[in-house]
């Protein structure tokens, strides 16, 4: 029985789940139940919400990792550049192999 009901949860209105409900009434009662919940506007206003909730939580993490790996990136830069000023590296060739502003440069010290 509980693969019925995985079954059910996977795809309530495939064919396996059809043929488990001529023999199992209260699958075929869920699947019924299921289709009036979701001919309610109410119930698919609450679906609407929650899928875009979980949209927008995604598109946050997405942009928050792609933040994350921008500022390690620039991190890289800093630290290399404050090297290259430790090694008495002129500001120009500094800038050039860091691609950081002379004054975002000077500003590291």
């Amino acid at each position: 029985p509980i693969t019925w009901w995985l079954e059910f949860f996977k795809n309530p209105h495939s064919e396996v789940v059809k043929k488990i409900g001529e023999f199992e009434p209260v699958i075929k009662e869920a699947v019924q139940m299921f289709d009036i919940v979701l001919s309610d506007p109410e119930a698919q206003e609450w679906i609407r919400m929650r899928e875009k909730g979980e949209h927008d939580f995604y598109s946050a993490m997405e942009t928050a990792e792609e933040r994350g790996k921008m500022e390690g990136k620039m991190e890289e830069k800093r630290e290399m550049a404050r090297s290259a000023v430790a090694m008495n590296l002129p500001l120009e060739q500094v800038s050039q192999l860091t691609g950081l502003s002379p004054s975002e440069i000077q500003s590291l010290s």
